[in-house]
């Protein structure tokens, strides 16, 4: 074993932290802003069962609000579910927009990420059977995602 490739270190970090996987399959469009990061690091924490309330208890909703082109698009509905999926492969993903028009945008989007990045990162593929854009799963018949 040499020592790992610049590309092989980004691959363990996008596997291991939620931002890292936003900024490397964004190449460079996503700007790691510290509030960028804190809202990355607090929605993994959340998935992972890690956020807690001030009294102990699990936080059960978590809620987000950020003026409008602040990141949220980019940063959460157009790349968590792939994030999510490739993590947690028997999770169910639903993503729900406004309009049909951005619920097949995101789910295209989280498609894209999940075939050129899905295996290589987190050793899943999309099912060759499933081929709308808004209506996917992965291979192992489980993990998917529907966007409405």
């Amino acid at each position: 074993m040499g020592i790992p490739t610049l590309d092989q270190v980004q691959i363990e970090l996008a596997n291991r932290r939620y931002w890292r996987y936003v900024e490397y399959v964004h190449r460079g469009r996503w700007k790691p802003a510290p509030y960028l990061i804190y809202l990355c690091n607090k929605v993994q924490d959340f998935l992972e069962d890690k956020l807690f309330n001030e009294d102990g208890t699990k936080v059960q909703i978590l809620c987000v609000s950020l003026p409008p082109q602040h990141g949220k698009s980019m940063s959460l509905t157009e790349t968590l579910p792939s994030w999510v999926i490739g993590k947690f492969k028997t999770w169910r993903v639903i993503e729900v927009s406004y309009n049909e028009d951005f619920a097949r945008k995101f789910g295209r989007r989280n498609r894209e990420k999940i075939n050129e990045f899905g295996e290589r990162i987190f050793g899943v593929r999309i099912s060759k059977s499933t081929g709308a854009m808004d209506e996917w799963e992965l291979e192992n018949g489980v993990g998917s995602m529907l966007s409405r």
